[in-house]
């Protein structure tokens, strides 16, 4: 049995890959969001703009700091159980990509 979100999943034998939908949906609007902020809009503009409160943008932008390998991971359903949109935003994502596998590892 594994924790994913708010999801219990008992797993018989090896269980396919799963893409988490939110988490990629989540990444993109933050890679889109961190393009916007470089491009000088504000967290409050963005927010507006997307129908979002500016704290759900500051909190998902930082997902766009993720390291590509664990992108990848991600994008083929092979990222660990634990590693969540409400698991990342909880608990913060380290800068450094090596910290990031180090972190993610343990899940």
């Amino acid at each position: 049995m594994r924790r994913r979100g708010v999801e219990l999943k008992l797993h018989l034998g090896e269980a396919s890959p799963e893409v988490d939908r939110t988490l990629v949906q989540n990444i993109v609007n933050a890679q889109k969001w961190l393009a916007e902020i470089i491009d000088g809009k504000t967290f409050t503009e963005i927010a507006e703009a997307d129908g979002v409160s500016k704290r759900w943008v500051q909190d998902v932008v930082d997902l766009a700091t993720l390291a590509p390998d664990i992108l990848d991971a991600i994008a083929s359903g092979e990222q660990p159980d634990g590693l969540t949109s409400d698991y990342l935003i909880k608990t913060g994502i380290p800068t450094s990509w090596a910290e990031q596998r180090e972190q993610f590892a343990q899940l």
